[in-house]
């Protein structure tokens, strides 16, 4: 690290460098960091002990599918969409989530997050259903059992309406439209 910053002439001398690294007992660093000219090895090292990485903000707008998360994180310089979606369908990480799916799909929650630059996939994965998950479990979901629905056919269905809604207000009505289908036996019909 001190080589690399003395190459790009953020600092003079990379053996001080470093004796002020072993001096501070610094010895693991890790991510990616922006650092100006000018300023003190003293600060550069500060940063690099305390980890404070360059980090990114992404939104994931409601209704995005797996492909669409997985370009959007590319494009943010989050992960790689195919290394995102090799591992939205790999059957073992998927378990190890506890879900029972063949992939990730409605199982991502969508929301603004910030992630550090070329984070782990599987972390970044991870947190999306985490956030998901805890959305879940301020939801009063006692229904689910009257609505013969459990959590996977819930997010099935509220995935679906997602699709078939053009304006958020037009939710509840395709829900209940669903709803009855489904009450009397019908199929959903739906794209």
């Amino acid at each position: 690290v001190a080589y690399q910053l003395q190459n790009q002439n953020l600092i003079s001398y990379r053996y001080f460098f470093s004796y002020l690294a072993v001096l501070k007992n610094v010895n693991v660093i890790k991510g990616k960091y922006r650092f100006f000219k000018g300023t003190t090895a003293s600060k550069i090292l500060e940063t690099l002990s305390k980890g404070d990485v360059l980090t990114k903000k992404v939104t994931i707008p409601e209704g995005f599918n797996l492909y669409e998360i997985a370009e959007t994180l590319e494009v943010n310089n989050i992960t790689k969409a195919n290394e995102f979606l090799l591992y939205s369908f790999d059957q073992n990480f998927i378990k190890s989530l506890g879900i029972n799916s063949s992939s990730l799909e409605g199982y991502i929650f969508p929301d603004t997050y910030i992630f550090t630059e070329n984070a782990d996939t599987k972390d970044i994965i991870k947190t999306m259903h985490k956030k998901l998950n805890q959305v879940l479990e301020s939801i009063d979901l006692k229904n689910l059992n009257k609505l013969k629905l459990d959590k996977n056919k819930l997010l099935i269905l509220a995935s679906i309406i997602e699709k078939e809604a053009q304006r958020a207000s037009e939710r509840q009505q395709i829900s209940a439209v669903f709803h009855n289908r489904l009450n009397h036996g019908m199929r959903l019909d739906s794209d």
